[in-house]
């Protein structure tokens, strides 16, 4: 209290940043864009002032390690986010598992392996699903087969599954060279996709 009765005013450096932790694969790591900071989570954090905490790698899936040195699939990898502390986690993925090897049972296990994990280490935190995501080319239907299974999942461990269509569909512009990561036009237009449905989650009150 000040000397007249009223409350100290809180300085703003002392409230920490939300964080928020991202688990997915090269459109979540924004491996094509020119910079970090183009990705849409990095994009989207500071628009809102959160700690962005960025576990993309690429072409990994829920069961899908993919071909980088040491990577993992996302149901291995809930122990490194549980081990952030993160208020939030938001996951993405389903593409890599439809490329990969994985048999649908083993892909389908993953699944809720990975969202039984991350609320099993983190009772506390908000945790969303974004729908799979394509390409510029029309979707594959197992794909719409994978969202289910994530849609399913996520909601048994209290989570939340943001369904965004395919926002990059027939827009030749927003790949890079390899056909497959978003360059900067294609994580502008996740960003727009993404970014409504998502803050509102977030900001809401529990």
């Amino acid at each position: 209290m000040n000397g007249d009765g009223t409350p100290t005013p809180v300085p703003a450096s002392t409230i920490a940043p939300l964080k928020v932790a991202f688990l997915g694969d090269s459109y979540m790591s924004g491996a094509a864009t020119s910079a970090p900071e183009q990705r849409w989570t990095a994009r989207l954090s500071a628009a809102n002032g959160w700690a962005e905490i960025n576990a993309g790698v690429g072409a990994t899936g829920y069961a899908t390690a993919g071909g980088e040195p040491n990577a993992r699939p996302y149901a291995e990898r809930t122990v490194d986010i549980v081990a952030a502390a993160p208020d939030v986690v938001i996951v993405s993925g389903g593409r890599f598992d439809y490329l990969g090897s994985s048999s649908v049972t083993t892909v389908s296990a993953a699944i809720v392996a990975t969202f039984s994990e991350l609320r099993a280490g983190l009772p506390q935190a908000k945790i969303i699903a974004i729908s799979p995501l394509w390409g510029t080319s029309e979707p594959p239907t197992r794909l719409a087969e994978i969202g289910t299974e994530v849609r399913a999942a996520v909601e048994a461990a209290g989570g939340s599954y943001v369904d965004i269509l395919q926002p990059l569909e027939a827009r030749t512009h927003v790949l890079a060279a390899d056909g497959v990561s978003p360059n900067d036009a294609g994580h502008a237009i996740l960003l727009e996709a993404i970014r409504p449905s998502v803050e509102s989650l977030v900001n809401a009150t529990p």
